[in-house]
């Protein structure tokens, strides 16, 4: 049986695994869209701008904070994780 201390860490490596895998989905999606910004469009068959582009860059910007947000938690939380680790402290 896992004790407390063990459960504690198996969340936060679970946490920052899944950080990882938002910022990589996010930076995707932000790449994806400053490349074929009409992806939307495509997808879901609405066009929210009329046509002019104004609303994937907005999403583009969006999803570039949101991104580096993303990332930035992500390197606290894996920093925070591997001192502990390297440290032995629960």
């Amino acid at each position: 049986m896992l004790a407390i201390s063990d459960k504690k860490e198996v969340s936060v490596v679970l946490r920052v695994r899944i950080e990882i895998v938002l910022s990589a989905l996010l930076g995707t999606a932000t790449i994806l869209t400053a490349v074929w910004p009409t992806w939307i469009e495509s997808l879901f068959g609405f066009d929210p701008d009329g046509g002019n582009g104004n609303a994937e860059w907005w999403i583009v910007a969006v999803l570039a904070v949101t991104t580096i947000a993303a990332v930035a938690l992500t390197r606290h939380d894996l920093r925070v994780t591997r001192r502990r680790t390297s440290i032995g402290t629960p």
